[in-house]
Formats: C-alpha cells, sequence, structure tokens
C-alpha cells in the first residue's frame, strides 16, 4: 500500500455517469409501439396501461382488450383511475401501481375506510457497474448500444459523457451501477482509449460512439445478451487481463511473453446488495493476470502480535470470484494475501490494513470503504501486475449496492 500505487488509482481523474443514452433507448423502444397518437393498438408492444388505446391494457408487454373485472369502490376519489389490484399481469413494469389496503390493516373486507398507496414504480432494469482493471491500458469509456434482433435501435453515447473535462474511467476504477434496460434487449459492449474517442468526437456537436465504418478500434468488445440481465439484478462488468502490444505480440511480464490465456476480456460478475443483518458479507475478485493463485487471510492484531492469522478465501485465481462469505464485521486489524498454502503459511504478495489508508473510503475513490461494516455487503478488487512492471498489485475493498 505504497503511496505511488495509490496515485496511481485515480491520479487526480474524477469522474461521474451519465445515463441519457440509455434513457433515449428506452424511449425509443416505447415509441416504436405506438400508434400516431402515442398509444399502441391490439398486439402493440407496451409496459403500462397508459401505453395502450382506450378499451384495452398492457399484459405481458402486449396491448390486449381489456378483461371485463368486478366493480370495486375504492372510497377514495382518484380521478377516474382504477385503484384497485391489478390482478391482470404480474410480469415487472415501469409505472407504479395502485394497491388499496384497508385502514384496518384488512385487504380482504370493507369495513372502514379504503387508503390508496402508491407502491411506486416496479424495478425492470438491471444496473450494472463498470471496472476497469487493465493494468497497461489508460484511461476508458464505453459505448453500449442496444440492439433488438440483431438491430440497433439507438445511438450510444460514450459513458462516461467528456462533458465538463472528464478524463474517463481510470485503471482500478469502478463505476457507480448504471440502469440499464432488462428485458428483450441485447448490448454490443464496447470498450474505447479515452484519448481516441474524445479524438473522434472533437469536431462533432455531440458526444457519439465509433461504428464499423470509423478509423477507431475498441480495445474490447463483448456481446451482452438479453438472457444475461434480469430486472433488479446488480451486475459488475469487469474488464481484466493485458491488453496486447502495437505490434500484436503479448506483454512480457510473466517470466516472458503472457500466455493468451491473459489477453484483455470483458468479463461479468453477478452482485448482491443484501447485506447480512449485524454482520458483513465479503467476496474477492482476484484481477491480477499474472499473480498465481492466493489465500487471503485476516490477521485481528497485526504482524508481530499473539493472534494467529486465519483464512478467509483459499486458492483464489485469476477471473474467478471467490463465494461470499458472512463474518463478524472486520474494524481493525490486516488482510493479508499469501501464495496459495495451507494456514497462511504461504509467501505474503500483499497486505491491506484495517482501517484503509487514504483515499480508500474517501470521496477521491467513488465507492469504497475503509472497515467491512454490519449489514453491508463488500467486494475486494484486486488489481495491477504481480511483477509490479506495468501497475503494483493493490487491494480495494468497494461497498456493492
Amino acid at each position: 500500500m505504497g503511496s505511488r500505487s495509490v496515485e496511481a488509482l485515480l491520479a487526480d481523474r474524477r469522474w461521474t455517469a451519465s445515463c441519457i443514452g440509455i434513457a433515449v433507448v428506452f424511449a425509443v423502444v416505447v415509441g416504436s409501439a405506438c400508434d400516431r397518437d402515442g398509444r399502441g393498438r391490439s398486439g402493440d408492444y407496451c409496459r403500462r396501461d397508459l401505453d395502450c388505446i382506450d378499451g384495452l391494457v398492457c399484459a405481458a408487454r402486449e396491448c390486449i382488450p381489456a378483461p371485463a373485472l368486478p366493480m370495486h369502490d375504492s372510497g377514495v376519489a382518484d380521478g377516474g383511475r382504477d385503484t384497485s389490484p391489478d390482478l391482470r399481469d404480474t410480469s415487472p413494469r415501469d409505472s407504479g401501481s395502485d394497491v388499496v389496503i384497508d385502514a384496518s390493516g384488512d385487504t380482504n373486507e370493507d369495513v372502514g375506510a379504503d387508503v390508496a398507496v402508491d407502491t411506486g414504480p416496479v424495478v425492470t432494469d438491471a444496473f450494472v457497474r463498470i471496472a476497469h482493471m487493465v493494468p497497461n491500458a489508460g484511461s476508458v469509456r464505453i459505448c453500449a448500444t442496444a440492439l433488438v434482433g440483431g438491430v440497433a435501435i439507438a445511438p450510444a453515447a460514450p459513458l462516461p459523457s467528456s462533458a465538463g473535462g472528464d478524463l474517463g474511467i481510470p485503471f482500478r476504477g469502478v463505476s457507480p451501477y448504471l440502469p440499464f434496460p432488462a428485458e428483450g434487449i441485447d448490448y454490443n459492449v464496447e470498450v474505447f482509449l479515452a484519448e481516441e474517442i474524445d479524438a473522434f468526437n472533437m469536431d462533432r456537436p455531440s458526444e457519439a460512439c465509433p461504428t464499423e465504418d470509423d478509423d477507431v478500434e475498441p480495445v474490447l468488445a463483448a456481446m451482452v445478451a438479453d438472457a444475461l440481465l434480469s430486472p433488479g439484478q446488480r451486475v459488475t462488468a469487469a474488464a481484466i487481463g493485458f491488453v496486447r502490444e502495437a505490434d500484436g505480440s503479448t506483454v512480457e511480464v510473466c517470466g516472458g511473453p503472457c500466455p493468451e490465456t491473459l489477453d484483455a476480456r470483458i468479463q461479468f460478475f453477478g452482485d448482491r446488495d443484501d447485506g447480512p443483518a449485524g454482520e458483513t458479507a465479503i467476496r474477492v475478485l482476484p484481477l491480477v493476470p499474472n499473480l498465481p493463485a492466493v489465500d487471503l487471510c485476516f490477521d485481528p492484531d497485526g504482524p508481530d502480535m499473539p493472534m494467529e492469522e486465519v483464512v478467509l478465501f483459499d486458492g483464489l485465481t485469476f477471473g474467478s470470484a471467490s463465494p461470499v462469505l458472512e463474518r463478524a464485521p472486520i474494524t481493525a486489524g490486516l488482510l493479508v494475501v499469501r501464495l496459495d498454502d495451507d494456514d497462511c503459511d504461504g509467501m505474503m504478495v500483499g497486505a491491506l490494513p484495517i482501517p484503509a489508508p487514504d483515499p480508500i473510503g474517501t470521496a477521491l475513490v467513488p465507492g469504497s470503504t475503509k472497515t467491512f461494516d454490519a449489514d453491508t455487503v463488500v467486494t475486494i478488487f484486486a488489481s495491477g501486475d504481480a511483477t509490479g512492471t506495468i501497475a503494483p498489485p493493490l487491494f480495494v475493498p468497494f461497498i456493492d449496492g
């Protein structure tokens, strides 16, 4: 945890993510199914009843004739809207639904004044955060083009935007979670070096992502199928591995040329955000490409003290997420990374004191945390180059959710 590696974490780069392009994409999907007055006819795509013309309702994403439902007197003036529970379709919808709850708490019998309660919007988006863990790539921007049936439905804009002088996502940077419409949409995800895509957009009236016809090549690309994302799901999309040299050869930080298995790629990890009551949930993403299998151990009272280290995770290997460990919070001590061996006897290759030193757990590293507190889920991102030639290994805990 030297100052040099910490400064390399973010330098003075600050960035925020904009989801305007995603919102535009979703609007195009919805709008494409509407008639000329903006509302869908029978058989058209929809997300809520208001997307359909009078006499039709939205069921399973399709406008259909409204079924005959028994009249329900809610006892609440609601401007003519039906506030009874919607029994037609239980699939997720973006609009909020009203549920009538009797003031007595009884929803089955009309024994008192009814109260209309708005449950709020139903989640239809997946939430994806982007982690830049490629040691030999500079700051990047992401382009996620939405596809329906293999056809792009709206132009993508780079994330994060360069507006305000944003320099892109730096190495070791982890974004906030960004909402992505999750049903019926595939995504072509491309990673561009920030300096190259910024030069591409320099004389354009608005930012855009390069296409196949443009002379700008992505560093990485991956197709995200509809089945990979589901409403409400949280996912980490991590750029990992080593980018090849300009002549196409692999970098030589593996005791010689690195194997092709360590080539840069985009890998997806499912996240969770429900911390166990009174405990902390911890997992590790070991993303140092040329680091052999390691153990993560916990020393409760630090080095040269009587308490022995205990193994938290055993045999962590590059690109494979650890299981989630639920345990008592960790607010003091030392996390030690050792080459894989029995009982924390392997050679130490890294350590993280708890509380973590600045700038971890500050506004300079958004989302990171100094301690592993109760009711939280924390992912430790291990990044860098094991030899230290490109970037020294660093272990930074980020809060999920």
